[in-house]
């Protein structure tokens, strides 16, 4: 009898050790955690030096309650890409969700809706009614290892492969490319930050309406899945996520909302 109570206790015992020991597991396995971006404003962009944006300040808010202080680095899009896609343990923001993709990341959530648009400069005399209509004797500028790049390659698109939107929009307004593949939701801040205003551009063709997500690697353990998918949800339905995108739409003086959950703007034309 007494042997089978030291038994019962040793089991107790050891249950109550593996209870108060894996959730340190689960956080010092998030501690290792890489968080990459690229230059996406305005989900993600350099500012004096820090990454900032919208979904920099929801990932930094779910760093916060997983109790993670892991930095968040910005690189351009083709190698935070594929540093997600070859390294366990990397967080990547924000990637569009396609069927190609579909089985190499874990989905997190969608943060963001928006529309793949073709944007030309105010006042050019270009008209697309379908893909077709982009000549070859036009030029379109798409950020290199894009989803969009890959559509446009897809469908015969003379396209200039560039490492960030800004370089596009001055490439677009200096006559060196006719067209632009960008998103509704970037054309405010990108053109803030080459001094001109989204009215100096034109919406000419929509692509697609896409989500963006927040994406794990493949390899990650799936606790960490499970706590970073968990507290996603948790602030969206304790209003975070809402307040955040309220402060960026002031901030960015643009039409943002986040009340369905999901970052969305209101059609620019």
């Amino acid at each position: 009898m007494r042997t089978n109570q030291i038994t019962w206790s040793i089991f107790k015992l050891l249950w109550v050790m593996l209870l108060l020991v894996f959730p340190f597991q689960v956080q010092s396995q998030s501690e290792q955690l890489k968080i990459v971006t690229a230059e996406e404003p305005p989900m993600s962009f350099l500012e004096n030096q820090e990454v900032t944006g919208i979904v920099t300040d929801i990932v930094k808010e779910i760093l916060k309650r997983t109790e993670s202080k892991t930095p968040i680095k910005l690189y351009p899009w083709v190698r935070a890409y594929q540093i997600c896609l070859r390294e366990p343990n990397v967080v990547l923001f924000t990637a569009a969700r396609t069927e190609a993709r579909e089985t190499l990341f874990h989905w997190i959530g969608p943060v963001i809706e928006k529309r793949w648009v073709l944007i030309s400069k105010r006042g050019s005399n270009i008209e697309i009614n379908r893909l077709e209509d982009v000549s070859k004797a036009m030029m379109v500028g798409v950020v290199r290892g894009d989803a969009r790049a890959k559509l446009l390659l897809e469908n015969g698109v003379e396209v200039y492969l560039l490492n960030t939107l800004q370089q596009g929009f001055i490439m677009l307004m200096n006559g060196r490319v006719d067209l632009v593949a960008t998103a509704d939701v970037e054309i405010p801040i990108v053109a803030t930050k080459i001094g001109y205003k989204s009215r100096d551009f034109r919406i000419v063709y929509t692509l697609e309406k896409i989500h963006s997500y927040i994406v794990i690697s493949k390899d990650t353990q799936l606790p960490i899945v499970r706590r970073w998918r968990v507290e996603f949800e948790g602030l969206k339905k304790d209003g975070t996520f809402a307040k955040i995108v309220n402060k960026w739409a002031k901030i960015l003086e643009t039409p943002l909302t986040g009340e369905r959950g999901i970052i969305e703007i209101q059609a620019l034309k």
